[in-house]
């Protein structure tokens, strides 16, 4: 299984989204050779918001799902 991890650069997170589509791209066109329709996952994040992405297919016919936007909003405590 492979999984690629994309920061979304100031807080945009199309353009994280782009960035992980191209890595996705990238990453079926270099393990093709594992076998056909490779599935691959994919995060992007921001940090407090987060997207997930699963890529089945080829590079002709892929099929993509995206989830919806998630937010953590967490609390940082010092000691």
């Amino acid at each position: 299984m492979i999984v690629l991890i994309c920061e979304a650069k100031a807080d945009n997170m199309e353009k994280g989204l782009a960035q992980l589509l191209v890595q996705l791209h990238s990453a079926v066109e270099n393990f093709a050779t594992t076998g056909p329709n490779p599935k691959m996952y994919g995060i992007v994040t921001t940090g407090t918001s987060w997207r997930f992405v699963c890529w089945t297919g080829s590079l002709e016919d892929p099929t993509i799902y995206l989830s919806q936007q998630f937010s953590c909003n967490y609390i940082i405590i010092y000691c």
